[in-house]
């Protein structure tokens, strides 16, 4: 009697003793083929949280630091001279 029981217990249990075997082994493969992808995502992400604070900062730096925002240029007209000659 006892052997039936474990055998039913079993019988019970082997279907998803195979599936989270066949899942864990997929899981591996897909694993084992994309961590190279994973991989290079990842260091793109970290170099992107290192590069944009430092182009944000250097962006910043040159508004501030630039001399001709400080000074007017819009009043000063560019042209070129022309002689006024005296008519006789």
């Amino acid at each position: 009697m006892m052997n039936q029981t474990a055998t039913s217990a079993w019988e019970q249990i082997k279907p998803r003793f195979y599936i989270f075997c066949t899942g864990l082994v997929l899981g591996l493969f897909l694993g084992w083929f994309f961590h190279g992808l994973v991989g290079t995502l990842v260091q793109i992400v970290i170099v992107l949280l290192i590069l944009v604070p430092v182009v944000a900062a250097f962006l910043f730096w040159r508004s501030v630091s630039n001399d001709r925002a400080k000074s007017p240029q819009g009043d000063i007209t560019d042209a070129s001279w022309r002689e006024v000659d005296d008519r006789p």
